[in-house]
């Protein structure tokens, strides 16, 4: 089942036992391939990759908003917890995240490869990692774990 199919399922579900959160998680969602799909001048094609990536997005953005909320401290609460069933929501459909231990092997073999001593390189090590490990590190994690390694 396509992952467009099984959020249509459970957005009917969430709308039955009245869970707002993952209902306006679902409609966030299509709502933003909808505009993936519209925008642009190049047609995009509706499969589980465009919704996979949307969705990546759409947690990530949330998880700032998160961290937002956080430096408010208790103005910022109410708003954290249903930010954060939302997160949990969408990581079902995410890739497992990769651990500190292999971001750093990871990010080490990059080095190696390139044959990279300097922190300037940075950006060409975060791209080789990116490129093999897309949706399962963040880009941040690496670039850390570079100036960590040639820091």
């Amino acid at each position: 089942m396509s992952i467009k199919d099984q959020l249509q399922e459970q957005l009917k579900d969430a709308l039955r036992s009245k869970d707002k959160n993952r209902s306006n998680a679902i409609r966030m969602i299509k709502t933003r391939v909808m505009e993936a799909k519209t925008s642009g001048k190049e047609r995009v094609e509706d499969n589980d990759d465009l919704w996979l990536k949307v969705i990546a997005a759409y947690h990530k953005s949330i998880g700032k908003s998160v961290a937002e909320y956080e430096k408010l401290g208790e103005r910022g609460e109410a708003e954290i917890v249903p930010l954060r069933a939302e997160m949990a929501y969408l990581e079902t459909f995410l890739p497992k995240q990769m651990s500190d231990e292999e971001v750093q092997a990871v990010v080490a073999e990059a080095i190696k490869e390139l044959g990279a001593t300097d922190v300037k390189m940075a950006g060409r090590i975060v791209g080789q990692v990116m490129k093999g490990h897309r949706g399962k590190v963040d880009a941040g994690r690496i670039k850390a774990a570079v100036e960590s390694q040639l820091g």
